[in-house]
């Protein structure tokens, strides 16, 4: 394939990405080189590897603890609304507030042993509050008051997205080296001065 007419599937092939559309893999590796298509290829185990990364067990030990708070408040919500029962809610309003600061304490103690951690939450700790509003949450809790809703912290690409990126740095490529074909060398012409001639055989 010439490259002109490579020029011309890539940005074909870039567009439909674009409008939404999906391209499949034989048409990605009829516009690539081997090594190009390859490379797109591990970058896609790659994307599927980061999908599959576990939460550290501090975090699942942390959302042991949100969940057992969490159930205190629900019951301190429950027994509010139900007459006679007043004691019982203050009871559990007491066990949820100890648990939610416990809860707190502990992820704190974990963030200082290994700031990595931060990843996995969906809010800043030092601003947060000790109620379940405005508790930190593991990112991607089916709370609704969890403002990540992603499944692991970090960055990934969709297979339409990878495809995207890989053949516009393949168009990006292929710009560079047409330019750089078409661009006649320049000559530098260097003059020398020297202060060594000898001038004893010049008539002046």
């Amino acid at each position: 394939m010439n490259t002109e007419l490579r020029f011309s599937r890539i940005k074909k092939l870039i567009n439909r990405l674009k409008v939404g559309e999906d391209v499949s893999t034989s048409s990605l590796s009829r516009v690539l080189t081997t090594e190009q298509f390859e490379n797109y290829q591990e970058n896609w185990k790659d994307e599927l590897s980061l999908r599959k990364i576990e939460k550290p067990k501090e975090i699942k030990e942390y959302e042991r603890r949100i969940k057992i708070a969490s159930l205190h408040y629900q019951k301190m919500e429950r027994f509010s609304f139900i007459k006679g029962k007043a004691r019982l809610a203050r009871e559990y309003s007491h066990k949820a507030d100890d648990a939610f600061e416990k809860a707190y304490e502990y992820l704190i103690e974990q963030l200082h042993a290994n700031s990595e951690l931060r990843l996995w939450i969906d809010r800043d700790p030092d601003s947060s509050q000790r109620c379940p509003i405005g508790i930190p949450r593991v990112i991607g809790s089916s709370s609704p008051e969890c403002l990540d809703k992603r499944k692991h912290p970090y960055p990934t690409l969709t297979k339409r997205e990878l495809k995207l990126q890989t053949l516009e740095l393949t168009l990006q490529e292929l710009t560079r080296n047409d330019l750089e074909a078409h661009c006649e060398p320049i000559k530098i012409v260097h003059f020398f001065r020297s202060n060594s001639i000898d001038f004893t055989s010049f008539r002046f």
